[in-house]
């Protein structure tokens, strides 16, 4: 099992103690786990066989086995019995958004809500806005986020997702406080069907270029408002997100944002033989790769310079899908 698929367990595992309501010090333990994870640089596989895994903060010796095990095996026996232990509807309704553990250990043990069909009419009969910590505007916004849930997960024509990327470039390309923008992801690489939009924006000042993304034309729902990160759906479900990241990590960030997963491990791997860490953040030296999140000593006016400081030929966004064109791109 990769790392971003034991990120997935490992965020389940919360949310699930969460819905059966054990003990927060463990909940908080797993979404810690999966976000130093989820965060960590180097390649997992190498920091596990040099059993250093350990030695990372926020990684107990109980998590260390539970990642190590699933690694290498792809199972987790504890895993497979919380699964066991909860109702199946009841993680259904993590799709739904505005809803987590809390929420739906309260709708569960309150309202005897099980599914997501037995959350829509405890909504529709004005039972759900009646409970603390709901209300009314709670209420609406589950009645819509079940009624949009399967044009949330569906994916886009390319041809569709460009109509919107028409509309949002050129918003981000006039506000004064945008260096630089573009388009990323699976629609920069020209996949025929695209999931969500996403944007990377070079600015010192991302405050009032998040106060304009999420204020567009169209939005139907803000379903995250950061500093440096927001994401916005539209009517018809597709969503767009933004990053905001200083100029100088720029393209560095736009490599890893379009790339395909293996595409970023390939790279990462070959950073690494060359005694080098690569990141959203930058190129530095292996050893001073735990340093900070700021840019490297490596500088890249384009994303050409970061495939010739690897020594590689530039490949451009339509291949780098984790095919062979890495080391292709060595010849």
């Amino acid at each position: 099992m990769d790392k971003k698929d034991i990120v997935e367990v490992l965020e389940r595992i919360g949310t699930m103690m969460e819905i059966k309501g054990e003990n927060p010090f463990k909940i908080r333990a797993y979404s810690a786990g999966a976000r130093t994870l989820q965060t960590m640089e180097e390649d997992l596989g190498d920091v596990i066989e040099e059993g250093r895994l350990g030695d990372i903060p926020g990684i107990g010796k109980a998590l260390t086995e539970k990642i190590e095990t699933l690694y290498a095996t792809g199972e987790l026996e504890f895993y497979n019995k919380l699964v066991a232990s909860v109702p199946s509807g009841l993680m259904d309704m993590l799709d739904i958004p505005g809803l987590g553990g809390k929420k739906i250990k309260v709708l569960h043990e309150k309202l005897d809500v099980d599914s997501i069909e037995t959350l829509t009419v405890a909504c529709q009969e004005g039972r759900v806005a009646e409970l603390k910590g709901f209300g009314k505007k709670t209420e609406e916004k589950i009645l819509s986020g079940i009624k949009n849930r399967e044009a949330y997960a569906a994916r886009h024509l390319w041809w569709d997702a460009q109509s919107m990327v028409k509309k949002i470039l050129p918003g981000l390309e006039e506000l004064p406080e945008v260096e630089r923008v573009e388009a990323a992801g699976s629609f920069r690489r020209g996949m025929e069907t695209v999931g969500d939009l996403d944007f990377l924006v070079a600015s010192s000042n991302p405050t009032p270029i998040m106060d304009w993304f999420t204020s567009m034309d169209g939005i139907v729902e803000v379903t995250a408002h950061g500093e440096t990160k927001s994401s916005v759906r539209f009517e018809g479900g597709m969503q767009a997100d933004l990053r905001v990241v200083p100029s100088e990590q720029f393209y560095f960030a736009l490599h890893h944002f379009t790339g395909s997963k293996d595409h970023n491990v390939r790279m990462r791997q070959k950073a690494l033989s060359l005694g080098l860490s690569l990141s959203e953040w930058g190129l530095r030296p292996e050893e001073e790769k735990d340093s900070s999140r700021k840019a490297g000593p490596v500088e890249a006016n384009s994303e050409e310079d970061i495939f010739k400081a690897l020594g590689l030929q530039y490949v451009p966004p339509s291949l780098r899908e984790g095919m062979g064109e890495v080391e292709a791109a060595e010849r």
